[in-house]
């Protein structure tokens, strides 16, 4: 048998080992900070796990092994914080050249259709855009509806009348000032089922021709060291959600609890 000393030695030793163990950061709890804003219902920090499209990143992540932090602010702020690497990256975002200079991008993993919202009392209907002509089309300053809705704009089809919100589009709709408006439908729903009552939601309708349809993607800031690990990873959990049917079901909680009845 060990000298009595010896034993208390290994002991302590072992012991060390084991707290120091506790200690480290295990492949589960590896983290990464991502820069989120506000566009429910996919993203917020006063909805349920920070919205649909948070969920399902977060979710993407921890089946890989990490876990996410998000950090809300306005959207030019998260997406200087993640350009400039103070954060890993952010999310959702489309494609774009300018973005992809500065940013890794995902797969997409998320699509939303673009529709035309309007008045029941001038209800339209389309097939092509020369079948808006004449009407005036309500648009939030600083948003990009496609090339071929610019297009349309540019040879005199319609007129756009710009303001400052998509809340308040919605509110000149309502009250007759704008023939339609273009939002992406699950948007438009949700800000129908939050921030107008049942009079005003009833003199609401959309159009279920898609005017656009667009894919958004995670984005991972080059300036990253972990840049393509992180990419890779997120784009193997969404592969996974998929398979497994989860993807689907985190979307369908999310979104038909804030639809209109």
């Amino acid at each position: 048998m060990l000298p009595k000393s010896i034993r208390l030695l290994a002991l302590a030793i072992v012991t060390l080992l084991l707290a120091l163990s506790t200690q480290l950061p295990a492949r589960g709890a590896e983290v990464i900070r991502l820069t989120n804003g506000e566009w429910p219902p996919y993203q917020s920090p006063e909805l349920p796990h920070y919205g649909a499209a948070s969920w399902l990143a977060q979710r993407a992540f921890e089946i890989e092994g990490y876990q996410v932090e998000y950090s809300f602010f306005p959207w030019n702020r998260a997406y200087y914080m993640a350009q400039t690497g103070q954060y890993d990256g952010s999310l959702i975002w489309s494609y774009s050249e300018e973005r992809a200079k500065h940013f890794i991008y995902s797969d997409p993993f998320l699509y939303t259709n673009t529709v035309f919202f309007f008045n029941r009392e001038k209800p339209i209907d389309w097939d092509r855009w020369e079948d808006l002509q004449g009407l005036i089309i309500g648009a939030t300053s600083g948003y990009h509806y496609g090339t071929a809705f610019d297009e349309a704009e540019r040879k005199g089809i319609f007129t756009v009348d710009r303001v400052s919100s998509d809340e308040l589009n919605l509110k000149k709709l309502i009250a007759g000032r704008i023939d339609a408006f273009p939002l992406s439908l699950d948007v438009g729903r949700y800000m129908l089922r939050t921030q107008f009552n049942d009079i005003e939601r009833g003199r609401l309708d959309w159009h279920p021709k898609p005017l656009r349809k667009t894919a958004y993607h995670l984005i991972i800031s080059r300036k990253s060291p972990r840049a393509q690990e992180l990419v890779d990873a997120f784009n193997r959990g969404v592969a996974k959600l998929k398979a497994s049917g989860e993807y689907e079901r985190i979307m369908q909680s999310v979104l038909e609890s804030i639809r209109p009845r």
